[in-house]
C-alpha cells in the first residue's frame, strides 16, 4: 500500500509541474513561455548574413519536410537565447602594399585606414583593413562606417601631391 501511495504521489508531482521559463523575444524583451516549455529559439549567430531573425519560446519552427528552419538555433533553459547582434559581411580595402578589396565580417560595418596626413612607415597603419582602428586613440588612423570607405584616406593626399606636381611642371 505504501508503494502505491508513493507512486501516486510521484505521478501527481510530475503531472502537476506547472513551471514556466522566460525566453528572449526581441532585443530588449522577454516573455514567459507556456507551461512545461523547456526550450527557446533564436538566430544562429555563427551564420554570417543569417536571414533568420525570430526569437521566442519553444523549439525552432519546422519546414514542410520536418527539418529545422535554416538559421535557427535551439537551447534549453530560461533566457538561454540571449540577444546577440547579427554577424554581417562587408568589404573594405587593404591599402598596402597594393590596394586590394577584402571580405570582412562583424556586427557593424567598420573599415580603417591611415589618417589624411599620415606619412609614417608603420605597415599596419598604412594597410588599413576591416574593423575600427586597432588603437582608438591613434591619431594616425581613421575609422569609417560604410563599405569600402577606407580608400579615400590614401587617395586624398596622393591626389594633392599629383596635382601639385602637375601644376609645378607647367
Amino acid at each position: 500500500m505504501i508503494k502505491i501511495a508513493a507512486f501516486l504521489l510521484l505521478v501527481t508531482a510530475v503531472v502537476a509541474d506547472n513551471s514556466t521559463i522566460t525566453c528572449v523575444t526581441k532585443k530588449d524583451t522577454t516573455a514567459e513561455c507556456g507551461v512545461n516549455v523547456t526550450q527557446c529559439h533564436g538566430p544562429d549567430n555563427s551564420v554570417v548574413d543569417n536571414t533568420y531573425k525570430t526569437y521566442g519560446c519553444g523549439p525552432c519552427e519546422k519546414n514542410k519536410d520536418n527539418t529545422t528552419v535554416a538559421g535557427c538555433a535551439e537551447c534549453t533553459g530560461a533566457d538561454c537565447n540571449t540577444y546577440k547582434d547579427p554577424t554581417i559581411s562587408f568589404k573594405c580595402y587593404n591599402l598596402y602594399p597594393t590596394k586590394t578589396e577584402i571580405n570582412c565580417t562583424g556586427t557593424a560595418v567598420h573599415c580603417h585606414g591611415p589618417a589624411k596626413n599620415y606619412n609614417g612607415d608603420n605597415n599596419v597603419t598604412r594597410a588599413g583593413g576591416c574593423g575600427p582602428c586597432p588603437n582608438a586613440t591613434d591619431s594616425d588612423c581613421l575609422t569609417c562606417n560604410k563599405e569600402k570607405c577606407n580608400s579615400a584616406f590614401v587617395m586624398a593626399p596622393l591626389l594633392t601631391v599629383l596635382l601639385s606636381l602637375a601644376f609645378w611642371l607647367q
